[in-house]
């Protein structure tokens, strides 16, 4: 009898630790893994065929938190203007209250709530505020999608599906599939090794991405998108910050 149930657990492990996991809105992250209050810099680079890096812009980004709800700060610096996205979110569901683009002079402001993404009428500097989307289902921000990766414990988690909306993007609410590939260990520029997962998507038939999320900090290290075959380069977001 021992030895059958030995082997059933053989046969039936793998397709337990596969399993996907759908992450809806309303769901319980694990954001004590974020680090709080600390400002993280992301060099931009566009890394061409022969090997040569053509830097591209900087991003900072600044995850704190007040009464329950978390603040996510970004800013991003080109040699032309600077982008920022303040957001502010649920700081366990992570579910967005609200969302600002401020790209040069031009502003955008979104509230998000379980039916619908809108403009927000009172915001007298925003240019969207007729903006209306009825939602079939809640969705999430995917402008702050390095908050979501790092609240994953990708030790307990093999494949996670979720619904993601570029806020003002044409593109229309979509699940997503963010499957933990393998493990490497990523050599940076500094001479550090870290210890990473390597998170895969395809993004649904858009240029696919993968994820070096370090097993010690759960911070992303580096994302890499692959353009190669559609521009000649691979895009390139590099941690320049010790992790």
């Amino acid at each position: 009898m021992r030895y059958f149930t030995i082997l059933f657990t053989l046969l039936f492990l793998p397709f337990t630790s596969l399993a996907q996991d759908t992450l809806r809105a309303g769901h319980a992250f694990e954001t004590e893994l974020l680090e709080l209050d600390q400002t993280k810099t992301y060099v931009h680079y566009q890394q061409l065929k022969d090997g040569r890096m053509l830097p591209r812009s900087m991003k900072t980004i600044t995850v704190s938190k007040t009464e329950g709800q978390f603040s996510i700060s970004q800013k991003e610096y080109t040699q032309s203007q600077t982008k920022t996205l303040e957001t502010v979110v649920d700081a366990q569901m992570l579910t967005t209250d609200t969302h600002v683009r401020t790209t040069g002079e031009k502003r955008e402001s979104y509230k998000f709530t379980v039916q619908a993404i809108s403009g927000i009428p009172d915001d007298q500097e925003s240019i969207n505020k007729d903006f209306q989307l009825e939602l079939t289902e809640p969705t999430y921000n995917f402008e702050i999608d390095f908050t979501f990766l790092q609240s994953i414990d990708w030790s307990q988690h093999t494949s996670v599906i979720m619904n993601f909306y570029h806020p003002g993007g044409s593109l229309p609410p979509a699940n997503y599939t963010f499957t933990r590939e393998r493990e490497e260990i990523l050599s940076l520029a500094s001479g550090m090794e870290v210890d990473t997962w390597v998170i895969f998507t395809d993004y649904n038939g858009q240029p696919p991405a993968r994820f070096w999320v370090s097993k010690d900090t759960n911070e992303v290290i580096r994302q890499k998108t692959d353009v190669m075959e559609l521009a000649g380069y691979n895009f390139v977001k590099q941690l320049i910050t010790t992790p």
